[in-house]
């Protein structure tokens, strides 16, 4: 089961400079993953591969969408609220986020661990 932990950085003011300054500039980015796998007129599927320390930067999402952790890890995530967490994720971790119900969110994901870290998203139109 996915864990989350509040980290102390949670305000703008307490994030490093240049993850402030990414924030901005990819507020509007909507390229949920690495690699766009597959695409119609209903879904996307995308791949996400992080190596140990590897980032992917900020990136908005604007549709219902789910995803699958693919290999055990350990990520730290900002959020465009301001709020960070260490997220530790199992094999076969899933989720879907009801964009419907809660609206748009901006975050990053960078992969803290030992190992690579990957997940499948498939956002849904």
């Amino acid at each position: 089961m996915t864990v989350e932990e509040l980290l102390p950085e949670n305000s703008f003011e307490s994030w490093p400079s240049a993850l402030r300054e990414e924030l901005e500039e990819r507020s509007a980015k909507t390229e949920v993953g690495q690699i766009l796998c597959y695409e119609d007129e209903t879904i996307r599927v995308w791949r996400i591969a992080l190596e140990p320390g590897e980032r992917l930067p900020f990136h908005r999402h604007t549709r219902d969408y789910s995803w699958t952790c693919l290999t055990a890890g350990v990520a730290v995530t900002y959020y465009g609220s301001g709020d960070a967490y260490r997220v530790t994720y199992q094999r076969g971790d899933s989720d879907f986020y009801h964009h419907s119900v809660k609206g748009d969110f901006l975050h990053d994901l960078e992969n803290i661990g030992a190992s690579i870290l990957e997940f499948i998203t498939v956002e849904y139109f």
